[in-house]
């Protein structure tokens, strides 16, 4: 029964995303495919951080979802610098 349901909500979270997803395609005009559908989909994520809509956490994150072929790890921490270390480095 308990797997039932959370299948379910599952299932209707899917849809919930998929129908928010349509709507953001239609009001960036995405809706016909014409020309790079990357370009246009990040172009109206942007936007949609300059304008407040989204944060830029939340576009990091659906960029990364939608499209992890972009990702290639280039910006990912390698080492961790204290803030000590860091004003030490500065100050020598």
């Amino acid at each position: 029964m308990a797997q039932e349901l959370e299948r379910r909500e599952r299932e209707r979270l899917r849809y919930e995303e998929q129908k928010s997803f349509e709507a953001l395609r239609s009001q960036y005009g995405m809706v016909d495919n014409d020309g790079n559908y990357v370009q246009q989909t990040l172009a109206g994520m942007q936007r949609a951080v300059h304008k407040g809509e989204m944060s830029v956490v939340d576009f990091y994150e659906r960029q990364v979802s939608q499209f992890p072929e972009l990702v290639d790890q280039q910006s990912r921490t390698r080492t961790y610098v204290s803030s000590e270390e860091y004003s030490n480095s500065r100050t020598t």
